[in-house]
């Protein structure tokens, strides 16, 4: 049997294959689930200014506190070294009335008796000047010590007699009456300045009576006071602009002219104030308080070292920086919360449309599906009723043209050995075997024979194939091309017209 062409006849149909339904995807699942929404953006801003405005609120409150801090230690701490001043100014003040009225007795008895004074046996009388003096003395015109408490600086020269110290006065007295403090100077042994109070005899004409001023109290107030290890206590002249006594690690080796330190100057603007700055002394940064000692040129200062005096408000500071930094992580955390508990809202809401939204289209695909099944096992079994009963011979490729389906009418009107097709078996080796069995007539080219009816069988969705069979019978084969690139070949007995000229061409054709 072989296949043959009628391209005269050949009638060009166009068919529409059956539209499939296909299932929309769901949209949005993947896209929209974590979209930025209006919503969420000013929320998240929100959120974002609230935490950074509650972050610089603490920090704000926490600089201020520290500020407070600072500013109530500090006032303290002047309030305590003008307290400490103004009682060691009182001190002074009283020795010096004592002093002073010490020497009017001395003046007294001198002037009653000027030859041979016992000035031991009167100093013994009146303890309280010898308390705070080192030396009580009467000097002549000349200023030569005539008389002593220390024989050793009876007929030196005023200023040799303050135990051996090396320096001299440099400014004598010249008021007719009343207590003079005189210029200091310095003792070697213990680097303390002992100023001299003198005071002018009315006779013998010229002659003076002094004494040495120790200022103990400078000492035993700072090893009393609470001044810390740098602290420091001094007595200051303010119009010689030179320190008379000092107490402290200050003494080690200080300046005593400080006429030109800003220390000095502090002290002449505010006489009875503080002042926090460097010591005019060492140099050392301290806070100062100064009080004038009542009635004189007198002036005294206490100090603390600044760093030591404010080592508490800075160990304080630095709490409260942690506190403020512990502060500032819950909040960052609290917003990081917060931004989740909104970023999660807004994708569960999301995740909860999608999956109603897919719900609604699931129950309606099922309800569609309920409805089609129905229908489609109706049709299915229609078709295979057709499939089977029809006097046409039907063979099902797929896309490789491998068989798939096929019916007994084809197996007759066909000629092959049912045993032959098999699902599977490519269209190719049925056509040469069918060749090479005799079927097709006597063919020279059995692959170029194949090849022709393959190609022949691609072409024939417009129309067509007639080919002679055994007996006379003439067979028509028709293609159809199926959505999925499978063909469907219809095989039948031609007749009339179609049959006549099928008979009258050339075998093999």
């Amino acid at each position: 049997m072989a296949f043959g062409s009628q391209n005269n006849k050949r009638r060009r149909r166009q068919r529409s294959a059956n539209a499939r339904a296909t299932p929309q995807p769901i949209r949005g699942s993947g896209e929209t689930l974590f979209r930025i929404g209006s919503r969420e953006l000013l929320a998240s801003v929100a959120v974002v200014i609230i935490a950074m405005a509650l972050i610089l609120l603490v920090w704000i409150n926490v600089s201020r506190a520290i500020s407070i801090e600072r500013s109530e230690l500090r006032a303290r701490m002047e309030a305590t070294v003008g307290g400490q001043a103004r009682v060691l100014a009182d001190e002074i003040h009283r020795e010096l009335i004592g002093v002073e009225q010490s020497l009017r007795l001395l003046k007294l008895a001198v002037q009653a008796h000027p030859v041979n004074f016992d000035i031991k046996a009167w100093s013994e009388q009146i303890p309280a000047l010898t308390d705070v003096t080192n030396d009580v003395f009467v000097a002549n015109e000349r200023l030569i010590i005539q008389y002593d408490t220390n024989p050793a600086s009876v007929g030196l020269g005023l200023g040799a007699n303050i135990g051996r110290s090396s320096g001299v006065t440099t400014e004598q007295a010249t008021h007719d009456e009343g207590l003079i403090v005189g210029s200091s100077t310095e003792q070697v042994e213990s680097r303390q300045r002992l100023s001299y109070m003198l005071m002018r005899l009315d006779h013998p004409g010229g002659w003076l009576v002094g004494a040495t001023y120790r200022t103990e109290a400078l000492a035993q107030l700072f090893a009393a006071a609470s001044l810390g290890f740098n602290g420091m206590t001094a007595l200051v002249d303010t119009q010689l602009h030179r320190v008379q006594a000092i107490s402290g690690p200050a003494a080690a080796n200080p300046a005593y002219d400080i006429g030109n330190s800003a220390m000095f100057a502090a002290m002449r603007e505010r006489p009875d104030g503080s002042w926090i700055g460097p010591s005019a002394l060492d140099g050392v940064e301290r806070i100062h308080g100064f009080r004038q000692v009542p009635g004189r040129t007198l002036s005294v200062v206490v100090a603390i070292d600044r760093e030591q005096a404010m080592q508490p408000a800075e160990a304080w500071a630095e709490n409260a920086r942690v506190v403020a930094w512990g502060a500032t992580i819950v909040i960052l955390l609290g917003a990081a919360v917060v931004l989740q508990i909104i970023w999660t809202f807004r994708t569960t809401w999301r995740l909860r449309q999608i999956v109603d939204r897919e719900r609604t289209q699931m129950a309606a695909a099922q309800i569609e599906l309920a409805d089609t099944r129905p229908r489609l096992e109706s049709r299915t079994t229609l078709l295979q009723a057709i499939f089977d009963e029809t006097e046409m011979g039907i063979l099902v490729l797929d896309s490789q043209l491998r068989i798939t389906e096929w019916n007994q009418h084809f197996v007759a009107l066909f000629e092959i050995d049912p045993e032959v097709l098999q699902p599977g078996l490519p269209l190719e080796d049925m056509l040469r075997g069918q060749a090479i069995s005799g079927v097709f007539g006597v063919v020279g080219d059995v692959e170029g024979d194949v090849a022709r009816r393959v190609a022949q069988l691609r072409s024939s969705d417009s129309g067509d194939v007639l080919y002679a069979g055994t007996g006379g019978r003439v067979l028509a084969c028709s293609a159809r091309n199926l959505s999925d690139g499978g063909l469907i070949v219809l095989l039948r007995e031609a007749t009339g017209h179609a049959a006549i000229v099928a008979e009258t061409a050339p075998a093999g054709s």
